[in-house]
């Protein structure tokens, strides 16, 4: 449940990072000395993206390793769900290394896509997804886990 949890609290702060280097503006780059240099303000977008990628990348790590308790211990239902949470971070990590390569009019598109409170029915549709992953997790792990804790309080003091 932590690593679902941290999974959930990740991924929003990942795409609020991605829209930041989509956002109009972020894509422009100065040319100093025949080399391309980021502008402060993408320079800041990438940084900030960086960090919570990192981040993101170590909660999409702790829920695979959860996957093989929960193959061994659950029904594949809760597999699935996992898996189906994990791809969430995947499309945000590919919509940012297809940043380089798309038309500023295909960057405004995914900046959409991607940023909190601008009506887009991807940017919903991963949130439903994200949403309904999470509460199947919980309706499959939360009654295993109250189970489990009131078996042992109620086992008797232990010496």
């Amino acid at each position: 449940m932590i690593a679902t949890y941290d999974a959930e609290r990740s991924l929003g702060d990942l795409h609020h990072a991605a829209a930041n280097l989509f956002a109009p503006g972020s894509a422009q780059r100065d040319l100093q000395d025949g080399a391309e240099a980021l502008t402060s303000e993408a320079a800041k977008a990438h940084r900030y993206y960086e960090t919570h990628r990192e981040t993101a990348s170590l909660a999409r790590r702790s829920l695979a390793d959860c996957m093989p308790t929960a193959k061994a211990l659950f029904d594949a239902d809760l597999e699935q769900a996992i898996g189906e949470l994990m791809k969430q971070f995947d499309i945000v990590f590919a919509y940012v290394g297809w940043r380089a390569e798309l038309s500023p009019d295909e960057r405004q598109a995914k900046w959409k896509k991607l940023t909190p409170g601008v009506p887009s029915e991807d940017r919903n549709t991963m949130d439903a997804t994200i949403a309904a992953q999470v509460a199947r997790i919980e309706d499959i792990c939360l009654p295993q886990l109250r189970t489990a804790g009131r078996k042992r309080r109620d086992a008797g003091p232990s010496v």
